[in-house]
């Protein structure tokens, strides 16, 4: 004699849920977007800040100015919508936006254990940087 017994699996969190965290773009989450093999932010800065190609007319310029580039990193860490928030000038802002269209592929953020696109904002110095 054979039985059979209907079993049902259930996600913790609902389809529903999983499409908001791929629709919204979220300021912050648990886990924030990172480079491989890194942890934090800092790495992203530093990435950027390295890939920059100073403009000659504000390379020698002791006071360091900053340009502040906003981007959406998808969940699967693909880098989106990269734009100017706050800019110098014109080879300034292309410089920036440059640096960051470098990025290698990032890990993608996670809501709550659910990957989730997040909206990043960083500085790219510009000006006579000390020597790392």
């Amino acid at each position: 004699m054979s039985v059979s017994v209907p079993i049902t699996f259930r996600l913790q969190e609902s389809k529903a849920d999983l499409l908001d965290t791929l629709k919204r773009v979220y300021p912050l989450v648990n886990q924030m977007p990172h480079l491989p093999n890194t942890e934090g932010g800092a790495a992203i800065f530093r990435t950027i800040q390295q890939a920059v190609v100073m403009p000659a007319e504000v390379a020698n310029d002791t006071l360091r100015r900053k340009v502040f580039v906003g981007f959406t990193v998808g969940p699967s860490g693909v880098i989106r919508d990269i734009k100017i928030v706050r800019g110098l000038n014109t080879a300034c802002n292309a410089a920036a936006l440059a640096a960051v269209q470098k990025l290698p592929r990032l890990v993608g953020g996670k809501l709550n254990g659910v990957p989730a696109s997040v909206s990043l904002t960083v500085p790219v110095l510009f000006g006579r940087l000390p020597k790392e």
